[in-house]
C-alpha cells in the first residue's frame, strides 16, 4: 500500500522532540521510499546519548568513538530498519555547519534511510552518488 511505519524512541529523553520534527523524519521516510522505488514496513528512529552511542559503534562496527547515525537493516523488502542517532554528536555537526539541530537531525536521517535501503559509500563513486541522493531528498522536502 505505500504505507511506512516510522517510530520514534527518545532513549537519552533529554528533551523530546518536537511533532513537527517527527513529522519531517516520517515524511523524508516515505520520499525516500518513493525516490529509492522501495516498499517501507517499519522504521524505527532511537535518539541515543553518547555513551551509548560509542557502546553501539564498538560492538557493531569496531570503532571506539561516538558516531553520528548507525543503521540497522533487519529485513530488505518490505524494508524494516532502525536508525540510531546520537543527539549530542548531531547537535556538535548543527553547529559545525551552521544550521539548526533538526536541520542535521533530517541530514543525518536521509544518510541513515539510504543505507537502510542498501546505498553506501565505501568508495569514492559511491559515495559522490549518496551525496547526490541524500541532497535530491533533503531538496524535496525542503
Amino acid at each position: 500500500n505505500g504505507m511506512s511505519a516510522l517510530k520514534v524512541t527518545v532513549a537519552d529523553a533529554k528533551a523530546p522532540l518536537a511533532k513537527s520534527v517527527v513529522r519531517k523524519l516520517a515524511h523524508l521516510l516515505t520520499v525516500a521510499g518513493r525516490l529509492r522505488k522501495r516498499e517501507i514496513e517499519s522504521v524505527g528512529i532511537a535518539f541515543v546519548a553518547e555513551p551509548i552511542m560509542r557502546e553501539l559503534n564498538t560492538r557493531y562496527r569496531k570503532h571506539r568513538f561516538v558516531t553520528d547515525v548507525l543503521s540497522f537493516t533487519y529485513q530488505a523488502r518490505p524494508l524494516v530498519g532502525e536508525l540510531i542517532i546520537c543527539r549530542g554528536q548531531a547537535a556538535r555537526q548543527a553547529k559545525r555547519q551552521k544550521h539548526t539541530l533538526t536541520r542535521e537531525l533530517l541530514v543525518l536521517a536521509a544518510h541513515g534511510y539510504l543505507h537502510l535501503m542498501g546505498l553506501d559509500h565505501m568508495k569514492p563513486s559511491e559515495r559522490k552518488h549518496m551525496r547526490q541522493v541524500e541532497q535530491q531528498l533533503l531538496s524535496e522536502i525542503g
